[in-house]
C-alpha cells in the first residue's frame, strides 16, 4: 500500500479516536476511497493497452508462410521496403507470391504427415521445392531417405483451366496438383489432384499480408497510436457509473476524457517503439508512460483535496492544534515508504 494512503488512513484512524463529527470521518473516507479508485481505473488501462498491444502485434503479424513464399519467389525484394513499390508492382507480387505460397503449403502439409488429395508421404519420405523461382516441369519434388526422386508434382494456384491443360501438355509425365477452382474442371482425370484449397483464399490470405508488410511507418504509427480496446473499455466503465447513478454523467464524461487523454498518449509513446521495429519495447513504454501519467495527476488532485478537506475540519473539529496534511511529492513517498 502506498505511503499516501497510508498517511490518509491515519487520518482517519486520528479522526476516530477524537471522536470527530461523522460528516468529517465520511469525507476522509470518500477521499481515501476516490485514490482507490482512480488507482484501480488506471491498472484496468494500463492492462489493456497491454492487451491491446499485444493484440494487435499477433494479428498485423506476417504469416511465416508466406514471408518464406516471398523470399522463395523474389529473392531480391526487401520485405521491409514494398511500401516503395506501385499498386500495380504490389499486385504483380501479391499473384507470384500467391503460387509459392500454394507450393509452400504443400509441402509442409505433406511433411507434416497430411493428405494433400491423394497424396500421402510414406515414412522417411520428404517433400522439398525447387530452389529456382523459374523451376522448369515440375515444382515439387517427393524424396526417399536416402534423397532419391520418388515423384515430380507441378503446384496450379489458379481459377482457370488453362494453365493445367498448358502444364499436362507440356510435361505429361508430371502431375498436377491445383486449388479446388481449377481441379474441378478435370474431375476422373488422375493427373490433376484437388488441393482442397481454394483459389480465393490463398489471394486474400497472400493480399492481406503484402498489404500490410507495404504500409508505411507513418501508416503504422497512426494505427498503433489510437487504442481501441482501452478506449471502449473507458467508455463501457464511466457509462456504466452514469446508468447505475454511481456517478454523475458530468463528473463520467469529464473522467473518461482525462482516462482517454492518459491512455492515447500511452499508446502514442508505444506507437513511435513499434514504428521503428522495437514492438516488444512498445508494451513496457505504455505502461510506465500509463502509470506516471497518473501518477502526476494524482498527486496534484490528492494535494489539492487534502489541504481542501483539513482546511475545513479545521474549521469544524473541536478546539485543538490541527495542522493542514500535505501529501509529499512521489519521490519523497517512496523514500518514507522504504
Amino acid at each position: 500500500m502506498s505511503a499516501a494512503y497510508e498517511r490518509v488512513k491515519s487520518l482517519s484512524q486520528r479522526y476516530r479516536e477524537r471522536d470527530f463529527p461523522r460528516d468529517i470521518m465520511s469525507r476522509v473516507r470518500t477521499l481515501a476511497g476516490t485514490y482507490l479508485r482512480r488507482r484501480s481505473d488506471s491498472l484496468v488501462d494500463a492492462a489493456t493497452i497491454a492487451a491491446g498491444l499485444t493484440v494487435g502485434m499477433l494479428l498485423e503479424r506476417p504469416d511465416p508462410q508466406i514471408l518464406e513464399a516471398l523470399r522463395l519467389q523474389y529473392p531480391n525484394v526487401d520485405p521491409g521496403h514494398l511500401d516503395t513499390y506501385s499498386q500495380e508492382e504490389l499486385q504483380g507480387i501479391v499473384n507470384g507470391v500467391k503460387g509459392k505460397y500454394f507450393e509452400v503449403l504443400i509441402r509442409d502439409d505433406l511433411n507434416a504427415g497430411d493428405w494433400v488429395g491423394t497424396v500421402h508421404l510414406a515414412e522417411g519420405q520428404e517433400a522439398v521445392l525447387a530452389t529456382s523461382p523459374t523451376q522448369e516441369g515440375w515444382d515439387i519434388r517427393i524424396l526417399d531417405a536416402d534423397g532419391d526422386v520418388i515423384e515430380e508434382l507441378q503446384a496450379k494456384a489458379t481459377e482457370s483451366a488453362q494453365p493445367i491443360y498448358e502444364a499436362l501438355s507440356d510435361h505429361p509425365d508430371i502431375d498436377v496438383i491445383a486449388t479446388s477452382e481449377a481441379a474441378e474442371h478435370f474431375l476422373g482425370d488422375p493427373r490433376v489432384i484437388d488441393a482442397g484449397m481454394l483459389d480465393d483464399e490463398l489471394t486474400d490470405a497472400v493480399d492481406g499480408d503484402i498489404t500490410e508488410l507495404a504500409e508505411g511507418p507513418l501508416t503504422e504509427f497512426l494505427e498503433s497510436a489510437i487504442p481501441w480496446l482501452s478506449l471502449v473499455v473507458i467508455a463501457g466503465a464511466e457509462g456504466s457509473k452514469v446508468l447505475f447513478r454511481l456517478s454523475p454523467a458530468t463528473d463520467a464524461l469529464r473522467t473518461a476524457g482525462f482516462r482517454s487523454a492518459k491512455t492515447v498518449a500511452a499508446s502514442t509513446v508505444a506507437a513511435g517503439f513499434i514504428a521503428v521495429d522495437a514492438g516488444l519495447l512498445s508494451i513496457p513504454a505504455a505502461l510506465t508512460t500509463r502509470l506516471y501519467l497518473d501518477r502526476i495527476r494524482w498527486h496534484t488532485v490528492a494535494t489539492e483535496t487534502v489541504q481542501r478537506y483539513t482546511t475545513w475540519v479545521s474549521k469544524v473539529a473541536p478546539a485543538g492544534p490541527m495542522q493542514a496534511l500535505r501529501v509529499p511529492p512521489p519521490g519523497l513517498m517512496k523514500r518514507r515508504a522504504m
